[in-house]
């Protein structure tokens, strides 16, 4: 699940707009697609000054847990990576695989107005400086920074399959995982067939790790 996913989720469960919950939920995705890891890190919390801003990075990787167990989720992202291997390093398929379907995922809920528009309120609260990041980061105020860029670029549009093509190219480069530009025709199509398949299954998969986490 991506940043926009682990958002909805953290708001379904915890019934509330809390923003620094919220925003903490989406820390750890969100830090690595705004390219601002070098300015983050994760602790056990002895030195966060916000506490539920704490406990959403601790909801976060518990939500990546019930949602990397579904089922549907597990076949989806084996369907994905089949399908890659046939134009593409099989690395770089699996990596392909594992990230685009939580991006895909982004674009499910991106349909949804009201969860823009939450994630909005939260991003522009945390731009503001009223969630403070210490303890979270190195340099509290360049992640502040980079957050502040991100409201000013908007919410990417994760709805469409070739922008979800070019964030994995973005994300892949500079890793081990090769991925020539020459292969973002193949994979914006095999996206569309894959964002197909994610939209059958979004509500299903969204309710049934809410359902889990509330448990």
């Amino acid at each position: 699940m991506n940043f926009l996913g682990h958002h909805e989720v953290a708001r379904s469960v915890s019934g509330d707009d809390n923003p620094a919950f919220l925003f903490g939920s989406m820390v750890p995705d969100f830090v690595g697609m705004a390219r601002l890891k070098r300015d983050y890190k994760y602790n056990n919390g002895d030195d966060v000054t916000d506490r539920q801003l704490y406990a959403g990075i601790r909801f976060h990787y518990k939500t990546n847990d019930r949602f990397d167990e579904s089922e549907p989720v597990k076949e989806l992202e084996r369907a994905m990576i089949a399908g890659f291997k046939k134009f593409m390093p099989r690395w770089t398929a699996v990596q392909c695989g594992r990230v685009g379907k939580d991006i895909l995922f982004d674009g499910y809920v991106i349909k949804q107005p009201m969860v823009v528009e939450s994630y909005q309120n939260t991003l522009g609260i945390a731009a503001s400086g009223l969630i403070v990041l210490t303890g979270i980061a190195e340099s509290p105020e360049g992640l502040l920074q980079g957050v502040q860029m991100m409201e000013q670029l908007g919410l990417p549009d994760y709805a469409d399959p070739e922008v979800v093509a070019h964030r994995l190219y973005r994300r892949l480069t500079g890793t081990r995982s090769e991925f020539s530009p020459d292969l973002l025709p193949h994979l914006s199509e095999a996206m569309t067939e894959h964002q197909a398949t994610v939209f059958e299954i979004g509500s299903i998969v969204m309710d049934e790790v809410v359902e889990k986490l509330a448990a």
